[in-house]
């Protein structure tokens, strides 16, 4: 076998690959046989022709799949003889075979990039103090008193933020009824006895403003304007009149931190309950802190090294990201037109975060090679159980999907740079 390489850009490597006859013989002879072992020719038994006859029936069948089986062989080969670990396979094209005159083809493939790395032992960090104050603990203590709150009826006094309204309602656009203009959204349109909350979210805009002070009894016009971009195309940038009728309002009322408030909870006292939250919140603080300190060692090798990237491994790490956000924008409500105006700067913004995340992983596992960092069953195990807490599923579905995916690898690629990034957040010089 005779191998050529010659570079075709950065990471990226073109094999020239010639196997004379006598290489190719063998697998030739194979499959012949075996089409022998299936033919039905005429005036022979199944599997019982003559192998001449066989060749020469099937000969454009058994080529194919000769050369099928003998490009890999011989590919592998190639890499193994010149060295090269490739990431991936860009390209097999030129395959000439014949059991005469042998294989010729040429594949291009991208290799794992040269990486000359900057002194990543004292790191520059400088900390930042990690607080809770009597505020945010004030604020926690709010919301859960916000999440078990009730509704009674609010007499004698007008709406005001945070109540909550029982109306009658009609609407019009440029003076037709609602359901003309937009007939899937009628229940935008009309309705009665329906629920309206005074505060964030709000139903439509202006609502909340429109109706505090309105009382019981009251009926007022409002005027709703729906956005320029909004996802109902005959809605968006139009203005619709409201007629609401208030029937009757209830007020929030939060419960005071009794017995059995607490209990919701299991504590036993309201400074049992402060405990905790500031307890909580002190560990969200110090995540915060720590995966903050870790984006800085990140930004610091990604600006002290320099290297030549895969361009196929980039590119493939940019369509899944741009996959992912074009879900996110569609589970937001964007509608196809926004999207394609949006096109330009997603492609844009996915390039860059993929590039520097191609460029990361790449300088992560260097270090990790030279450091001897690897991530062991257990610890590897032990992030599929945080994964499938944060889920809500089994461990045992989330590691069966994620070895159908065939990403278990991945997974373990993804707790060996954190372990990195640990080591080097140790290893970092604290000012």
């Amino acid at each position: 076998m005779n191998v050529k390489v010659t570079d075709a850009g950065p990471c990226r490597k073109v094999l020239e690959v010639q196997a004379p006859p006598e290489a190719v013989a063998g697998e030739y002879d194979q499959t012949v046989r075996a089409f022998a072992t299936m033919a039905k020719l005429p005036g022979f038994r199944p599997g019982k022709a003559p192998l001449t006859i066989v060749e020469k029936h099937y000969a454009k069948q058994i080529a194919d799949e000769a050369r099928d089986r003998l490009v890999p062989q011989f590919y592998h080969q190639a890499l193994k003889e010149k060295g090269l670990k490739p990431v991936s396979i860009v390209d097999v094209k030129d395959v000439v075979f014949a059991k005469a005159s042998g294989l010729a083809f040429h594949v291009t493939v991208d290799v794992a990039p040269e990486i000359k790395l900057p002194k990543y032992k004292g790191i520059p960090l400088k900390p930042e103090p990690v607080v809770v104050a009597d505020e945010q603990v004030d604020g926690t203590v709010l919301r859960m008193r916000e999440r078990l709150a009730r509704f009674e009826p609010a007499a004698g006094r007008p709406a005001q933020a945070s109540d909550l309204l029982r109306v009658d309602f009609d609407a019009t656009v440029d003076g037709r009824p609602f359901a003309e203009v937009a007939p899937l959204e009628k229940a935008l349109g009309e309705a009665r006895d329906f629920l309206i909350y005074l505060g964030e979210p709000e139903f439509l805009p202006g609502f909340a403003k429109g109706l505090t002070g309105a009382s019981a009894g009251d009926t007022r016009d409002l005027a709703v304007m729906f956005p320029a971009d909004y996802q109902v195309k005959t809605l968006a940038g139009r203005q619709a009149q409201y007629r609401v009728t208030v029937k009757d309002l209830q007020q929030r009322v939060l419960p005071e931190l009794t017995a059995e408030f607490l209990k919701h909870f299991e504590v036993e006292t309201e400074q049992g309950l402060r405990e905790r939250i500031r307890t909580q919140l002190l560990e969200h603080a110090q995540q915060s802190e720590d995966a903050r300190q870790k984006d800085e060692v990140a930004k610091f090798l990604l600006e002290k090294t320099e290297f030549e990237l895969p361009q196929s491994i980039v590119d493939r790490e940019t369509q899944h990201t741009v996959r992912n956000m074009l879900q996110d924008i569609s589970r937001r409500g964007a509608s196809r037109e926004q999207i394609v105006a949006q096109q330009e700067g997603i492609v844009n913004e996915a390039t860059r975060n993929s590039t520097e995340r191609v460029k990361l992983t790449y300088i992560l596992e260097r270090i990790a090679d030279d450091e001897t960092i690897t991530a062991s069953d257990e610890e590897v195990e032990e992030r599929l159980k945080q994964m499938a807490a944060q889920y809500q599923i089994p461990v045992a579905r989330l590691r069966e999907d994620i070895e159908k995916r065939g990403s278990l690898e991945n997974l373990r690629s993804e707790v060996q740079a954190q372990k990195t990034l640990t080591f080097l957040q140790k290893e970092a010089k604290v000012k």
